[in-house]
């Protein structure tokens, strides 16, 4: 009923959870029938009330069905089927047997690992036994009042509670540690791809250095090169230029202007022989 390929696991669960309560409410509405039909009782009221309750439980459960309050009205509303349901087998052997459906439903809210819906249903549970089995006693139990049968309903009902409160407990635990453990790693992660592009950065910069160096480098060898070639060739006038379109390599201006020095030399040099 959910689209869960992307949500995480707990949000994945809970959505099932929510879409198989409100196919369990509808089912609980055709067990109604069934019971209606087999007994040959109308009951419209339980049944309009059973169909009441699924329509409810679909809407809330389809609108949020991670929000804590739709999980604990789907409690409140299963609860309420399933006493509707003891109601339609009054006077039936078979009542007292239905009561299991009451353990079982309870055990189907440990799906949202929540505390909150099972607490409800307890709840609801207890008032149910507790009130309608002194107003209408037929419709919890065979036979009329039973304060026994209902002291032994509520301590098995009490210790289920219990036992689903506690794995709810530690299913909520593990979920948090498994969330840090998830939250540390994506940490790990970020902080390794941030150490690699800054590591990516330097050897890029290293390498324009590099490159940098060595065009300098081919730049002074060059120069040097065709002023020594223009120097054997007796040219004494044409020393090693450093444009402002193209300048020479700071770091070796000094052997630059060195070898201009001495071109300025040899000439004057020579000048003074000719004299």
């Amino acid at each position: 009923m959910y689209p869960v390929s992307s949500a995480s696991s707990a949000t994945a669960t809970t959505r099932w959870g929510a879409s198989g309560l409100i196919v369990l409410h509808w089912m609980l509405l055709l067990s109604g029938l069934s019971i209606s039909t087999l007994l040959d009782r109308p009951d419209i009221v339980p049944l309009g009330a059973l169909l009441l309750l699924a329509s409810l439980v679909t809407v809330v459960l389809r609108r949020a069905p991670e929000d804590a309050g739709s999980q604990m009205v789907a409690a409140a509303t299963l609860a309420t089927c399933v006493a509707l349901l003891v109601y339609q087998m009054r006077g039936h052997a078979w009542q007292g047997d239905l009561h299991m459906l009451f353990f079982a439903c309870l055990a189907a809210l440990a799906i949202f690992c929540d505390w909150r819906p099972i607490a409800t249903f307890t709840a609801f549970v207890a008032l149910h036994h507790a009130l309608v089995n002194m107003i209408i006693p037929g419709a919890v139990f065979d036979g009329g009042l039973d304060l026994g049968r209902t002291a032994l309903h509520a301590m098995i009902l009490a210790v289920e509670s219990a036992a689903l409160l506690g794995l709810c407990a530690l299913l909520a635990q593990s979920r948090a540690k498994a969330a840090a453990a998830l939250q540390d790693s994506e940490a790990a992660r970020a902080t390794a791809v941030e150490l690699a592009q800054q590591q990516a950065a330097r050897e890029r910069a290293h390498a324009r250095e590099q490159e940098a160096a060595l065009a300098a480098q081919s730049r002074v060898v060059r120069d040097i090169e065709a002023g020594l070639a223009r120097l054997a060739s007796g040219n004494l006038k044409e020393p090693i230029e450093s444009p402002a379109n193209d300048p020479f390599p700071p770091q070796f201006d000094m052997l630059r202007c060195g070898y201009n020095q001495l071109l300025e030399q040899i000439d004057s040099l020579f000048l003074r022989v000719d004299t």
